[in-house]
């Protein structure tokens, strides 16, 4: 039995990118966040209730086992990611992702006004395995070029 207006978050509350995408969504001032009963599950936690109680979903795609288990799912879908290319093509799959380009040339930008124009890229994230580091590393590589920095 739907339950008016549920929303299942996706969501791990422990991750600091989770938190702030939850707080957005909660304390955002438009009408439609205000409508929204919002309720934040894992996969294990969302395995064990009867889904047909939500109106959609809006998962984080970034967690492992997410996808697969947002793929059996025939409510209206949010995914959110870090990176662009690990958001599936779905045509029933609204996607939210950061603009990484968008992202590097802002960064580029602020080295250049303060005459920096030998740059490197460094992640935390081993062996650049990340999607999201993956994408950023191909546009500081391609912005590298149009500005003809040292990279």
């Amino acid at each position: 039995m739907r339950k008016d207006n549920a929303v299942l978050l996706l969501l791990d509350v422990k991750h600091p990118y989770d938190r702030e995408i939850l707080q957005g969504i909660t304390h955002n001032p438009s009408p439609m966040a205000r409508w929204m009963q919002p309720e934040v599950m894992t996969i294990s936690e969302a395995n064990l209730v009867k889904l047909d109680r939500f109106c959609g979903v809006i998962a984080d795609f970034d967690k492992p086992g997410v996808a697969a288990f947002c793929e059996k799912l025939s409510l209206p879908l949010v995914a959110i990611s870090g990176s662009r290319l690990s958001l599936p093509s779905q045509a029933h799959l609204a996607r939210v992702s950061p603009d990484s380009f968008a992202i590097v040339e802002l960064i580029v930008q602020s080295f250049l006004a303060k005459g920096i124009r030998r740059v490197g890229f460094f992640s935390g994230v081993p062996a650049f395995t990340a999607p999201w580091v993956k994408e950023r590393k191909f546009a500081l590589a391609k912005i590298a070029l149009k500005y003809r920095l040292e990279y």
